[in-house]
């Protein structure tokens, strides 16, 4: 949402739950014709797919484990797919797909495995980032899943300039 907001500012078209029927381009242009018999002609066109599970080459069906549409493999509260002694960790379970997601989904596994429990529910307090100009982040519910509960809350703004500022070798932290 904060993505699409800023980029609508600097004159970007976004067209959300939108489907293609075909992409016709020219030498100086590109019309995309859409299910909604909506012809948008541009100059360039960025395909913006996301993420997709890369699982294709497992073979999982003939395990009898499922993906999704984006080739995501389906899991449980403690990682474990369909067949409950195979477990899925990481990107090939979808969101958050980030490096320090995975590494504690790995041990939520792990601990399941050995110990019988998982704290799953810590999953939903890792920070998701988005690595754009401006760098967007977020943790926990949105302000729309807030507002609708009635949770008052606050919005918090970073300084960038003040993150991204040189480093000065001789420069010495202040308490």
């Amino acid at each position: 949402m904060m993505l699409s907001y800023h980029l609508r500012e600097n004159g970007v078209l976004i067209r959300n739950k939108e489907e293609y029927t075909r992409v016709a381009a020219t030498e100086d242009s590109v019309s995309i014709h859409l299910e909604s018999n909506k012809v948008i002609t541009t100059d360039v066109l960025l395909w913006a797919q996301g993420r997709t599970g890369n699982s294709n080459a497992l073979h999982l069906e003939k395990l009898g484990i499922p993906t999704d549409s984006r080739g995501s493999i389906q899991i449980n509260d403690k990682h474990q797919t369909a067949v409950q002694n195979i477990y899925a960790v990481g990107d090939v379970c979808g969101f958050p797909s980030l490096a320090s997601a995975a590494y504690d989904q790995g041990r939520f596994a792990a601990t399941h495995i050995i110990e019988g429990k998982c704290e799953h529910q810590l999953l939903a307090y890792i920070p998701t980032g988005i690595y754009t100009i401006p760098e967007i982040s977020s943790i926990g519910k949105t302000e729309r899943e807030l507002t609708q509960e009635k949770i008052p809350y606050e919005v918090g703004h970073s300084f960038s300039d003040i993150l991204h500022a040189p480093r000065l070798p001789e420069t010495k932290p202040v308490c």
